[in-house]
Order: C-alpha cells, then structure tokens, then sequence
C-alpha cells in the first residue's frame, strides 16, 4: 500500500454500543458514566470483533479464529463469550447481539466511532 495512503487511514480507539464504550486501546468496556464494566478477556475480544463488524454477520469461525488463534476449543467457549457479552451489556433480550442459527451472530446496536482517532502504522 502507497505510504501516503496508509498514513491517511485513521482507525477508532472507541466505538460506541448501545450506551456503552468499547475502548480498544486501552481492551475495556466502560459505561455511560466511564467506568469498568467486568468482561473476561475472551469475551471483550468477541465484542470487540462484533462492534468493529457491527450490522454484519459474523460467522462462528471468524470469531473464534479471531479470539482463539490456533487454540482448540468448543462451540461452548464463543456461547460462554457471548452471554457474558450480553450480560455486561444489558441485552437480556437478544436484541442488540442477534443469533444467528448455525451461522454466527450479528450486531445490530447502533455503533459509532469516538472522535478519538489514531494512526495506522
């Protein structure tokens, strides 16, 4: 890629999920107020993935090669992900994170990047 493009591409540190933040620098979801909401890592990775790729379907194994490179685990590990998603978020419903049957999952909250911005090397 030319350099002078790829100093021009500028990626989100924040994205913004249904009243919360996905703080990518710093791997946290934060509330409205700011604060720490308790995610496993495990789980913060697949809701990082489905905010990045909001209002698309993300398939099963896209996450899990995403959170789980070269690791072998079960369909169990990206449920138990997927609800802890869900409960740090308030989505008791199922509203926000759409299952999708034997297919993946698909966010459907409104998200939007921060105004934080930074470079891509």
């Amino acid at each position: 890629m030319d350099r002078a493009i790829q100093d021009s591409i500028v990626t989100p540190t924040r994205l913004q999920v249904a009243g919360f933040v996905v703080d990518l620098a710093q791997q946290a979801l934060l509330d409205a107020a700011g604060r720490p909401v308790e995610l496993r890592p495990q789980a913060f990775q697949v809701l990082r993935h489905l905010a990045q790729s909001a209002g698309r379907l993300v398939t099963k194994d896209e996450l899990m090669a995403a959170v789980w490179p070269g690791g072998v685990v079960t369909d169990d590990s990206l449920v138990q992900a997927i609800g802890d998603v869900r409960r740090a978020i308030g989505d008791t419903g199922h509203r926000m994170v759409k299952t999708v049957p034997r297919r993946g999952y698909l966010l459907v909250a409104a998200t939007m990047a921060d105004e934080t911005l930074t470079r891509r090397a």
